[in-house]
């Protein structure tokens, strides 16, 4: 790289739901020396001071996100859609036409099960990944429909933010990356036995998911209140977002593995980091 990558990150577990703000969880940290050092993690409503309704919610995250020159965000929902379903000839053309090709989810649930008869296709980094569902299984549609039109059409539609591997690695803008909070679990073998829940068998499998990521050093709690916070979420919402921080910041790291994914498909299809 010719420029210093971010040192800040943020790892984002996303919502589409009417109350977004309580369900989208935001963790903050630094990377240093390899180790991403966890100073803050709430959810989106607390952490921006926002009202928890979507609208209100996602306007102030993308205020919060253009104003951080120096950093990189990890977001758990798809960037884009299969190439045999998006007809635009870019991923970049996709996001900027977004808003008038889906006027709302009913209409993207829709057309894309109408493209593709029915059936859920996947992405080429889906399958790579190892993802559960299509972007457009109906799981997680409305996590992909608002997240490409409530956050990344307005970054991407006044040259707020850069999305590797689409744009390059820009200097003086916040990067937006595609993470898979749940995908880096499997490969660490830490998905089982389940994390998520209110049982002390839950409370006992998130604290050996924090615990592992620690001794492996690829993070650092920076407090007992903080981890608290982190082990007390019941959803695992809070968790997933330390885990898409540390995702993220291995990411980051690695400029060879953004590099590599610069070319067709994932320039239209979008890249997945795990």
């Amino acid at each position: 790289m010719a420029h210093q990558p971010p040192t800040r990150m943020y790892g984002v577990d996303f919502s589409g739901a009417a109350d977004a703000g309580k369900h989208i969880w935001i963790a903050e940290g630094t990377d240093t020396d390899g180790c991403l050092d966890n100073t803050n993690c709430r959810s989106a409503s607390d952490y921006l001071n926002a009202f928890p309704s979507r609208d209100v919610t996602f306007l102030a995250m993308v205020e919060f996100i253009a104003g951080q020159h120096n950093a990189a965000f990890g977001f758990d929902f798809p960037f884009e859609l299969p190439r045999a379903i998006a007809v635009e000839e870019s991923w970049s053309a996709f996001v900027a036409a977004f808003p008038s090709h889906y006027p709302s989810l009913a209409d993207f649930d829709v057309t894309c099960h109408t493209a593709s008869g029915g059936k859920e296709w996947k992405r080429l980094c889906d399958v790579e990944t190892r993802a559960s569902f299509s972007p457009y299984n109906r799981r997680v549609v409305s996590q992909t429909y608002y997240g490409i039109r409530g956050l990344l059409h307005p970054l991407l539609a006044d040259g707020l933010a850069s999305v590797p591997p689409v744009h390059g690695t820009a200097p003086q803008m916040p990067w937006l990356l595609e993470v898979c909070p749940v995908g880096a679990l499997k490969d660490a073998m830490l998905c089982k036995p389940p994390y998520k829940g209110r049982t002390p068998d839950h409370y006992e499998a998130q604290q050996r998911i924090l615990k592992t990521l620690e001794n492996d050093g690829a993070v650092r709690v920076s407090s007992p209140a903080l981890r608290d916070t982190i082990l007390t979420n019941t959803p695992g919402d809070a968790l997933d977002s330390v885990v898409a921080a540390v995702v993220t910041a291995k990411a980051v790291r690695a400029p060879e593995r953004m590099a590599a994914k610069s070319g067709y498909p994932y320039t239209v299809e979008g890249c997945i980091y795990v």
